[in-house]
């Protein structure tokens, strides 16, 4: 077995061959920033949350997005511990600031542009995700300044003792294998192995067990989590990959660390806010954009009812099998944007009857489930 110090030698240099990727990864982002914002691009300019542009601001979170401000003069930023010899009197402690200023959804009424309808859903959605761990870190933070590490913890999983105990590797790259405590609660290991606690894909937030300013979070995703590693005599174990923007990873594998898990599924989140940000700002690019757009409540039929100028025929044998007659007697199909249909035997009941019409005869229809 490799000497510790060894092998955190090897670590820092897999981390540098990491950074040297991620710069390759900013310049690509840099690319097609260049190429999806030169449309409208003074529109996304104005767009912005904490001076940063929705393209700019990356899916996962920043050390921004948990600032720390000055209670004495709270518009200002002031990261890191209190400076020596300051006091509660002096009101100088770090706290941490309140969420981010955000843009307004338009629930009545048109966004005035595709960049604001794109940004203000992708800082809501990013929102929705980053609040409950915000929250927690908040919550955690004060705890520690109470001296009371074990009351509630603002709803959110906190675990302490975590240190690396080698790399892990996955198809994102090079991470860790930390080891951590349950709080040593009986049972409490195999508890976590049934429940929904630590899934890959889950998000993390990582602060010095010395840092009660929580003055510099890292932030990981949970790459791997079996039963094997949680039920490990030595363990329990999990594998993360802290998620940087364009700077060096600042996961340090000599020391030991306390983690609080977001109760937001991050790879849920993810796919979806990379989407918003790749999708072009050219209103002819963006499908369906006069309905979510301009508002517009005219829904037209699909674009294969209105090819060619045929009539909106189609067969429903496949949808409704077992009507035989109602098929032969019209061997050219069903006008599905006629009212009302032919009578057709089926085992729906009303809604979902009505649904299955919707959805053949309007080119958007939301139906719930």
């Amino acid at each position: 077995r490799l000497d510790f110090a060894v092998q955190a030698e090897r670590a820092k240099a897999d981390a540098a061959d990491v950074a040297a990727e991620i710069a390759v990864d900013a310049v690509e982002r840099r690319r097609r920033e260049r190429r999806f914002g030169a449309v409208g691009a003074s529109t996304d300019e104005a767009l912005e949350v904490n001076g940063r542009t929705w393209r700019l601001v990356p899916p996962f979170p920043t050390e921004d997005d948990i600032p720390l401000v000055d209670k004495a003069n709270e518009p200002s930023v002031a990261r890191g511990p209190a400076a020596e010899g300051d006091n509660a009197a002096g009101g100088m402690a770090p706290v941490l600031a309140p969420r981010p200023v955000l843009p307004h959804n338009r629930a009545v009424g048109a966004f005035p542009s595709l960049a604001a309808y794109l940004s203000t859903h992708y800082f809501l959605t990013r929102e929705d995700c980053l609040a409950a761990l915000r929250a927690g870190v908040l919550a955690q933070r004060e705890l520690r300044e109470q001296g009371n590490e074990n009351a509630a913890r603002g709803g959110l999983p906190v675990y302490r003792d975590a240190c690396a105990v080698g790399l892990a590797f996955s198809r994102r790259g090079v991470g860790w294998r930390l080891r951590f405590s349950l709080g040593g609660k009986p049972g409490g290991r195999r508890k976590s192995v049934q429940s929904s606690r630590l899934m890959t894909g889950s998000l993390l937030c990582l602060a010095e067990a010395s840092d009660n300013a929580w003055s510099r979070p890292i932030f990981a995703v949970v790459s791997n989590r079996t039963d094997s590693l949680l039920e490990h005599h030595l363990g329990p174990f999990i594998d993360i990959e802290e998620v940087v923007a364009d700077a060096e990873p600042r996961f340090d594998p000599s020391l030991t660390y306390t983690m609080v898990e977001s109760t937001a599924y991050f790879e849920a989140y993810r796919p979806v806010l990379e989407a918003l940000q790749s999708i072009s700002t050219d209103p002819t690019a963006m499908p369906f954009v006069t309905n979510l757009l301009c508002t517009s409540t005219n829904v037209p039929p699909p674009a294969y009812l209105r090819f060619g100028g045929r009539a909106p025929r189609l067969h429903l044998n496949a949808a409704f099998p077992g009507n035989d007659t109602v098929h032969a007697a019209r061997p050219d199909g069903v006008d599905v944007l006629a009212e009302p249909w032919p009578e057709l035997a089926h085992t729906l009941d009303q809604s979902q009857f009505a649904a299955i019409q919707l959805a053949m005869r309007h080119s958007i229809a939301l139906i719930q489930v």
